[in-house]
Parts: C-alpha cells; sequence; structure tokens
C-alpha cells in the first residue's frame, strides 16, 4: 500500500513535470514566432521607408 502510494506520486510528479516542459516550449515557441512577426513588420517598415513611403 505505501508502495503504491509512493509509485502514484512519482507518476504525478513526472506528469506535472512533463505538462510543465511542454508549457516552456510552447511558450517559447510563442515568444520565437512573435519575434520573427515583429522582425518582419520593422524591415517591411524599413522598406517601406527607403521607398519614400512614411507610415
Amino acid at each position: 500500500m505505501e508502495q503504491s502510494r509512493a509509485e502514484q506520486s512519482r507518476a504525478e510528479q513526472s506528469r506535472a513535470e512533463q505538462s510543465r516542459a511542454e508549457q516552456s516550449r510552447a511558450e517559447q515557441s510563442r515568444a520565437e514566432q512573435s519575434r520573427a512577426e515583429q522582425s518582419r513588420a520593422e524591415q517591411s517598415r524599413a522598406e517601406q521607408s527607403r521607398a519614400g513611403v512614411t507610415i
């Protein structure tokens, strides 16, 4: 009985760690995506300003 509780608690801990890791990967990927979009937007603003278009 004691052993099965310990195993269950280890399993839950491992699930929690996995879910934290996945969440952190998802956040990292969102952050990279948003940086990429920001850099594209800045590049497009720069190109337009070179072309004489003011935003």
